[in-house]
């Protein structure tokens, strides 16, 4: 009758046995199962929204681009050196719009050479489809020409060809200048001796593809992500 002789509690694993048998999760279990559902959301949704800002196009009317390309013809800047672009200003897929200058400045006086040479698309005024495709896309870039001297053949012998451009990429909805270089291209001297053979044409010829390497030079200066459609 002593309290030393009082029944004894039930053994610890009866307690436990449920515990182990249930298949339910502790739970810890569950909030971290929880947390981690939480944080796969979020980042969904961080992730949808950084491609809803690199999807979203400027949808600038293409009637409304000729104004906006006259801002870029007025603030082009002053190209003496390289000024690279930051890569965070550009789009993450897809190729933006060159557009000639003479198209924008047909008193340039290079409008015919931008054409002759293939310079970019030199449609004046700016055709439908070219004004769509800039209305479209958060920047476009301007390839300038500020000198030529056409190559031709005299006495059987070529007399070198040069341009000289300016290649700026603006901001499509505010037309400012982001990064600009020049684009600087020669005859090909080690062509000299086959193109004189040849005639004008192929002086020409020769100028225009020494004009295409310049641009992507001019292009991998201001970044090798950028991606340029002529």
């Amino acid at each position: 009758m002593s309290l030393g002789h009082s029944e004894p509690p039930p053994p610890v694993t009866q307690s436990l046995a449920p515990h182990v048998a249930s298949p339910v999760p502790p739970p810890v279990r569950r909030a971290s199962l929880v947390g981690a559902g939480l944080g796969a959301l979020a980042s969904i949704a961080v992730v949808a929204a950084l491609a809803s800002r690199v999807s979203t196009a400027v949808a600038i009317d293409p009637a409304e681009v000729g104004i906006r390309l006259d801002a870029a013809r007025e603030r082009f800047p002053e190209v003496t050196s390289v000024t690279p672009c930051d890569d965070a200003t550009l789009p993450a897929h897809g190729a933006i719009p060159v557009v000639a200058f003479s198209t924008l400045s047909p008193t340039s006086g290079f409008v015919a050479a931008d054409e002759e040479l293939g310079v970019a698309p030199s449609t004046s005024p700016l055709s439908h489809d070219v004004r769509a495709r800039v209305g479209r896309e958060p920047l476009v870039a301007v390839l300038r020409t500020v000198g030529v001297t056409m190559p031709k053949i005299v006495a059987g012998r070529l007399e070198p060809g040069a341009y000289h451009g300016q290649l700026a990429v603006f901001d499509a909805s505010t037309m400012q200048p982001l990064c600009y270089a020049p684009v600087d291209a020669f005859s090909s001297r080690a062509a000299s001796k086959g193109v004189a053979a040849r005639g004008d044409d192929a002086a020409r010829d020769d100028l225009r593809d020494r004009i295409r390497i310049a641009r992507e030079e001019a292009r991998a200066r201001l970044s090798t992500r950028l991606q340029l459609q002529y």
